[in-house]
């Protein structure tokens, strides 16, 4: 086995895609997600991609930087990939080559991840049991705590509808009543957009925007109205992939005024949620909830079969009919300090758990 350090040139990035794509397809392990989060939150931190090869074959990509962060409120170093407020990337390594691979990055840490006291890694679906075995089996090396969550999607089979068919009966019934209680407001109408060019993109964005500002997001920790960071990532994914001819939005008006609005990408042969905001005014009458069931319904309307919602909010676990595990490793490397950090998880909101 042969282990290289990349540098970011067109020639890694068309490998990147590549093994990516055929491997490791999803949004958040393409090379435009993670290039764009790099330079919005990240635009001074060095980065390396580590490719791993076999002979003469690729077996895998650990695009990875070391930042500045906070660990329990003590300051620390950390590795990780390069986008990390949705994080649904992956070990980008084969499964038949993956134990090798990481045991031996894990081995040696203070070659592959200097100057650090954790590096963070996310797996996804079957790859989970495998590596949790491969971290067992390191512990001479690295301490491992985890954190358990889902990505929910909808996966439609054969000809089934979205509606009448996988949104339960409830949420259908929830739907034609939330409809119903807004119109009380006023007319009610849909439009459903797909942004190619500058112009439509910058009068959608702004959109957006507007409602976004009257939304509970405005104020929120990730704000993309509120934090630098977060609306020149959403603005560079969107302008990425509307020159790809592959973003949608859409937008629910109450007399011809905005007042939701849901972005989605195609990647692939999947669809991404990406955004989602409405008006808090009109909030009893649900009109996100209204707007994305209806940016779904012309989703699959116009052939898509499988979407992903990007996380497992209450509202996305009633109306999707498939769950996909992740799991984010926190490896915390030997030594006094790291040993300090892991062992005041057990203070942490989040639900740490060990292997």
């Amino acid at each position: 086995m042969k282990i290289e350090v990349l540098s970011l040139d067109r020639t890694t990035k068309n490998v990147w895609e590549s093994f990516s794509e055929e491997y490791f397809p999803h949004i958040c392990n393409s090379y435009a997600w993670q290039i764009c989060a790099k330079e919005s939150f990240f635009p001074k931190e060095q980065v390396k991609v580590i490719a791993l090869h076999y002979g003469n074959s690729l077996i895998g990509l650990l695009p990875i930087l070391r930042s500045k962060a906070t660990f329990m409120r003590f300051p620390t170093r950390r590795y990780h990939s390069f986008e990390q407020s949705i994080n649904f990337s992956d070990v980008m390594i084969l499964p038949d080559h993956l134990e090798k691979v990481l045991t031996s990055l894990l081995e040696n840490p203070r070659i592959y991840f200097p100057g650090s006291s954790y590096i963070k890694l996310t797996a996804s679906g079957n790859n989970i049991p495998q590596i949790n075995q491969i971290i067992k089996q390191s512990v001479h090396s690295v301490t491992p705590l985890v954190l358990n969550r889902n990505s929910r999607i909808i996966d439609l089979e054969n000809d089934q509808d979205f509606f009448q068919d996988v949104l339960p009966k409830k949420q259908r019934t929830n739907h034609r009543r939330s409809i119903k209680l807004l119109s009380g407001e006023g007319k009610l109408s849909f439009e459903h957009l797909k942004p190619i060019n500058g112009n439509t993109l910058k009068e959608c964005w702004e959109r957006f925007l507007a409602v976004y500002q009257q939304s509970w997001k405005h104020t929120s920790p990730r704000s993309i109205t509120g934090v630098s960071s977060e609306y020149s990532f959403f603005n560079k994914i969107f302008q990425h992939f509307s020159n790809e001819q592959n973003l949608y939005c859409s937008f629910l008006m109450l007399n011809e005024k905005d007042v939701a609005v849901s972005w989605s990408v195609k990647y692939g042969k999947v669809g991404y949620g990406l955004q989602t905001a409405y008006v808090n005014r009109y909030e009893n009458a649900s009109p996100g909830a209204i707007c994305m069931t209806e940016h779904l319904i012309d989703y699959f309307r116009n052939n898509g079969k499988r979407f992903d919602l990007m996380g497992e909010h209450i509202y996305k676990n009633k109306i999707s009919n498939l769950a996909v595990p992740y799991c984010d490793y926190y490896l915390f490397f030997n030594g006094p300090y790291s040993t300090i950090l892991r062992k005041l998880s057990r203070f942490s909101p989040l639900q740490f758990q060990q292997l």
